[in-house]
């Protein structure tokens, strides 16, 4: 139990050094209109007492590049991409009872389609996963850590 809960933040670990030495993501480069993720609302402000549930769902990596801000939502040029995203869920009704895991997903992206995170704690884990607002087609995460 210990180790499963260790193994996001040991991965963190190595992935943010790793993150350091890549370029910031610049946003679309190609032509064509371009595939827009919104960022993860949570109703909650924070991450502790009395907050069970996902508290945040925030892309760190798309492609090769980092994401150095969280905005509110995120363009993408149409087609293939990899996101590594980290989700912040709480699991207990206690302070100190957060989680993290970080979750990888390869899909491809419609040029101006509307994503979103679907993100929810299921058997005490943040279960993630990009739907396509308008089909509501969910992509899962091909990885999670």
């Amino acid at each position: 139990m210990i180790a499963r809960k260790l193994l996001p933040l040991t991965l963190l670990a190595a992935l943010l050094p790793a993150c350091h030495s890549m370029p910031p993501y610049a946003g679309p480069r190609g032509p064509g209109t371009p595939a827009i993720i919104e960022a993860y609302v949570s109703p909650l402000s924070f991450c502790g007492l009395l907050t069970p549930g996902v508290c945040h769902a925030d892309i760190l990596l798309i492609d090769k590049s980092k994401l150095t801000k969280d905005p509110p939502e995120i363009a993408l040029d149409a087609g293939q991409h990899r996101l590594v995203v980290r989700c912040l869920s709480n699991m207990t009704l206690a302070t100190g009872g957060n989680e993290t895991s970080i979750h990888t997903f390869r899909m491809d992206f419609r040029p101006g389609a509307r994503y979103r995170f679907d993100a929810k704690v299921i058997d005490n884990h943040c279960q993630l996963a990009i739907a396509d607002k308008s089909s509501g087609q969910r992509s899962e995460a091909v990885e999670t850590y």
